[in-house]
C-alpha cells in the first residue's frame, strides 16, 4: 500500500486518550508526557538510524512541525532532529542551518535562509538563485510557511527566511 505509515513509526507511543486523562484529572499532563514520549522515539530514530528517519521525515514532519508549533516543550525537545529538504534533495537539521549561519555570518545582520515553496512554479527563480551559488530549502507543505515564522519568532537573532 503506497503511502502508509512505515511500521516504525506505528511503534511511537501515541496510547491514552484525551478522555483517560481528563478523567483522571490531568489531561495537560497525559498530553505532556505523550509529547515527550513521541519526542524521545524521535530523538532515537535520528540518533540510531538517520538514512530510515529522513525517508520518514515527508510523512512525519507536518505532524512534528504543528506539535512544536503548539507545545514549546515539544519544540525544545525536538529542535535538534527538525529537517529541512534542500534544492538538491538533501536533508539537514535546523541545527546544522544555524551553525552554517553563524560560520558564514560576517556583519551584524542575520543571513537569510532561501526557501522555495513549489518547485515548478519556481523553477526560474530556482534555476536563477543556483547560478547565483544560492542555496535554499524546499517549504512546500501547508504548515511550512507558519512553522518558518515561528522559528523566526523563536528565536529572532538567529533564523530569517525569505523566499525565492
Amino acid at each position: 500500500m503506497a503511502g502508509a505509515v512505515p511500521a516504525v513509526l506505528l511503534r511511537i507511543p501515541f496510547e491514552g486518550t484525551p478522555k483517560v486523562g481528563a478523567a483522571r484529572g490531568g489531561g495537560a499532563k497525559e498530553a505532556h508526557r505523550r509529547g515527550k514520549k513521541v519526542a524521545d522515539k524521535l530523538t532515537e530514530l535520528y540518533n540510531t538510524e538517520k538514512g530510515k528517519y529522513e525517508e520518514y521525515w515527508k510523512d512525519i514532519s507536518t505532524f512534528v512541525k504543528f506539535g512544536c508549533i503548539r507545545e514549546e516543550d515539544f519544540f525544545e525537545k525536538v529542535e535538534n532532529v527538525l529537517l529541512f529538504k534542500n534544492l538538491a534533495g538533501e536533508y539537514r537539521s535546523v541545527k546544522e542551518y544555524g551553525a552554517e549561519l553563524e560560520s558564514t555570518q560576517e556583519s551584524a545582520e542575520k543571513q537569510p535562509i532561501y526557501y522555495v515553496s513549489d518547485e515548478i512554479q519556481q523553477a526560474q527563480y530556482i534555476a536563477m538563485s543556483k547560478e547565483a551559488g544560492m542555496s535554499a530549502i524546499l517549504a512546500d507543505t501547508m504548515i511550512d510557511p507558519h512553522f518558518l515564522q515561528y522559528l523566526e519568532y523563536k528565536q529572532p537573532q538567529k533564523w530569517r527566511f525569505v523566499r525565492i
